[in-house]
């Protein structure tokens, strides 16, 4: 649809890209373009310390750059070939949309359950958006859902790294950390011992975290926990009810295809509502361990918290529910209730129009 040109996932922007300076296998297409070309910013050099090189110009560098282990993944695999770029971003995604499956098949397996499962990790439909978006959220699920899986087969310390590194990938991926301190602590407190979980599963991501931190600190002169999410959060569920009442209270009248993305996104929140009384329902059934418990829980109050303009688009929210939906299907599946076929389902179904939509783009 874009005659073949790899540089249509970067989705550069005139704002922050210019067409006289960035090399010429990169074709800005519109004014503001999206996130996408800041990690192909940082996959051009990991290590920078420069907010304009290359012809594109960081907007919040402290923030962008925490968010590291995509581009540098990327960077890597293009031996620094800045002309490779393009084409490995996307060769990254495309990995770790196989790897979240193979994982996702072994923790069917461990379940007693058919491999095919596997793929309800796979095929969330925000994982689109990441992939036609150069984005990183694909790389930060499939650590999590590793590091998890290796903690729940007794390897602790591979899962302290992957729990590690997916902080790199993602700063919200703390929140697994946190899951896990707070199961620790509590059993701590109850003289009982968290299995298979140990005191570094936590404690490791959260020094990683900090020392990231100090390090983009020296290297921006600003922590990227201070720049962070400037206008992307506000009070539970008032961002959420807002503009939910707008779809269905004003709806747009602005053409066909307006109504069809307005539509796609009632059906997607709608997914998200079921999803999380599902798994609501069956958590009090569901076998997983109470780190993986805590966590979900945490990202719910994340998600609730989003503000009007990230639940304003679809792009944006089924980002930021990454991690509620890659730990909640993992609860889901441990749950071994009926209500998991019809969410399978759902999923399936929703995940074609999604595709579909995002070809506009």
């Amino acid at each position: 649809m874009h005659e073949y040109d790899i540089s249509c996932f970067i989705d550069a922007g005139s704002g922050f890209t210019d067409p006289a300076k960035v090399y010429s296998n990169v074709i800005v297409r519109n004014e503001w373009g999206y996130d996408g070309q800041y990690f192909y910013r940082l996959a051009l050099d990991p290590f920078t310390s420069n907010q304009v090189a290359y012809g594109v110009y960081l907007d919040n560098p402290p923030y962008r750059h925490q968010r590291i282990l995509y581009p540098f993944f990327a960077w890597a695999i293009s031996l620094g070939n800045p002309k490779i770029v393009p084409y490995s971003l996307v060769l990254v995604n495309l990995v770790m949309i196989c790897l979240i499956g193979f994982v996702g098949a072994e923790i069917a397996k461990l379940l007693n359950m058919h491999t095919l499962w596997g793929l309800t990790f796979s095929l969330y439909p925000g994982f689109i958006m990441s992939v036609c978006r150069n984005l990183s959220e694909v790389t930060a699920a499939c650590f999590i859902l590793t590091g998890l899986f290796l903690i729940r087969t007794e390897r602790p310390k591979l899962g302290t790294i992957a729990l590690a590194l997916a902080v790199l990938a993602r700063e919200t991926t703390l929140l697994v950390a946190v899951g896990l301190g707070l199961a620790w602590i509590i059993a701590w407190m109850k003289g009982k011992e968290v299995q298979p979980a140990k005191w570094y599963c936590w404690t490791m991501p959260l020094l990683v975290y900090i020392c990231t931190q100090i390090l983009l600190w020296m290297n921006w002169g600003e922590f990227p926990l201070l720049s962070s999410g400037r206008g992307d959060f506000g009070f539970p569920f008032v961002g959420f009810v807002r503009r939910y009442a707008h779809s269905m209270l004003f709806p747009t009248s602005s053409g066909i295809v307006e109504g069809i993305a307005r539509f796609i996104w009632l059906i997607e929140t709608s997914f998200l509502i079921a999803f999380v009384w599902s798994i609501i329902r069956t958590m009090g059934n569901s076998e997983a361990p109470a780190h993986e418990k805590n966590s979900w829980v945490f990202y719910v109050v994340l998600a609730s918290l989003m503000s009007y303009d990230i639940w304003n688009s679809d792009l944006s929210f089924l980002r930021g529910a990454t991690e509620l939906y890659v730990i909640g299907m993992l609860l889901l599946l441990s749950s071994r209730h009926w209500i998991r076929k019809l969410l399978t389902a759902w999923i399936g179904i929703l995940w074609i129009p999604v595709a579909v939509s995002r070809m506009r783009y």
